[in-house]
């Protein structure tokens, strides 16, 4: 993904804008922390999946979830 032309992408990975260090943070900030912890979709597989319990609300908005990212600016 570091390596897509979309802004947005861009944006979250810390490759434009400097959004982590207008908070005085490393740039790179969101895409450390996928990487280390994984996505929502990655941690509810792990964790949550594993007890039976059926994602319902928590999946994504097109899955017939609520949850929803918009953008990071």
């Amino acid at each position: 993904m570091l390596t897509n032309k979309v802004p947005d992408i861009q944006r979250l990975h810390g490759l434009s804008d400097g959004i982590g260090q207008m908070m005085g943070l490393d740039n790179r900030l969101a895409s450390n922390i996928i990487k280390l912890v994984g996505n929502v979709a990655d941690m509810w597989e792990y964790t949550i999946t594993l007890l039976g319990v059926p994602q319902g609300s928590t999946a994504l908005w097109t899955k017939g979830g609520l949850m929803d990212a918009p953008p990071i600016r």
